[in-house]
């Protein structure tokens, strides 16, 4: 990270403006919501951002990482340890995550779609392609419509686990 000296004409360039108590402000950043900057020699020009909201997710699916992979929910992770278990038991063959399939239409590219897990079943000698849902996800309107491109175009059947 470098060290960039701070200048009021530096501020000024960049939207703010300072008050009569000597603090830079920058009236409509967030939303609205001011943006201060304190100007004292402890904190010289240090940028504070108030009422800033953390975003939660759409789903509130909590993001986790196991074995160096990152995943969106706890229940993909946990379907996940599921699956590596099932290959070491050589039910299943190459695993593998986020597979994206490119689905076409006369050569044109109509859209992708990420499969959680794709892999074989060695009892069938067929591919699995397996999507972790929710009750909530499985009824998200693109989902449905990939879910059945990929059926029409790839002949490729969607597992929700």
């Amino acid at each position: 990270m470098s060290k960039t000296t701070v200048t009021d004409e530096w501020m000024k360039q960049r939207g703010y403006v300072r008050n009569n108590e000597g603090v830079y402000e920058r009236p409509t950043s967030y939303g609205g919501k001011p943006t201060k900057v304190i100007s004292t020699p402890a904190f010289k020009n240090v940028e504070l951002i108030t009422d800033v909201k953390i975003k939660k997710s759409k789903y509130r699916n909590k993001r986790c990482e196991y074995a160096g992979l990152k995943f969106d929910s706890q229940k993909e992770r946990d379907y996940y340890i599921f699956l590596k278990g099932e290959e070491k038991a050589k039910r299943i063959s190459h695993l593998s995550c986020q597979k994206v399939f490119e689905i076409k239409v006369n050569d044109k590219l109509i859209c992708k779609y990420r499969s959680d897990f794709w892999y074989i079943n060695l009892k069938t000698n067929l591919w699995e392609c397996v999507d972790v849902k929710s009750e909530i996800t499985k009824k998200n309107a693109t989902y449905r419509l990939k879910k059945k491109l990929l059926k029409s175009v790839l002949n490729i059947d969607i597992i929700e686990a």
